[in-house]
């Protein structure tokens, strides 16, 4: 169980549970499907949009898309707890769990965006927040991979040998 997974579960369920259409993520402190879809649908929110899914389709990029260039160094707000959520449960530590875009933070995209081999600028884009998502759900799913392969040592020398990021 890893607790800053668990502290980003207690605040999505306290913040959105009485959001219509939100999902409560497990509240156990391991990032899967549930909490991933909490996030996503915690976003959807705060972008303004009523019908939440667990998806992440054309509708929350064009209303992201129209709130990214806001999302910068001195920004507040729900939307960079989320993203602070979402890099405590890909594994990348933005060193707090505020709703303060900060230097933490910066240096967090910036590991990101240098694992998706893109200039790391410390920008956050649309691109890069599917990019955070997709690397989430690769490693959630290399994990179950290796689980039932029983295979970790093996797998784990052939990823590192090209260079595949989890």
């Amino acid at each position: 169980m890893d607790e800053r997974v668990k502290d980003v579960q207690v605040w999505l369920n306290q913040t959105y549970g009485k959001v219509s259409g939100f999902k409560k993520a497990p509240e156990n402190g391991q990032t899967g499907w549930p909490t991933i879809y909490s996030l996503r649908e915690g976003l959807q929110h705060e972008l303004g949009i009523t019908a939440l899914a667990e998806g992440f389709g054309d509708s929350t990029k064009k209303a992201l898309s129209a709130k990214i260039g806001d999302l910068k160094r001195g920004y507040h707000g729900n939307i960079i707890k989320l993203v602070k959520g979402a890099f405590w449960c890909k594994g990348i530590s933005p060193n707090n769990f505020t709703d303060s875009f900060d230097s933490d933070l910066t240096t967090a995209i910036k590991s990101l965006q240098g694992d998706a081999g893109i200039t790391a600028n410390g920008q956050l884009t649309v691109n890069l927040a599917l990019c955070q998502i997709l690397l989430m759900l690769v490693k959630k799913s290399y994990i179950c991979l290796m689980k039932a392969l029983n295979r970790t040592r093996l797998f784990s020398a052939f990823f590192e040998a090209n260079d595949v990021l989890l």
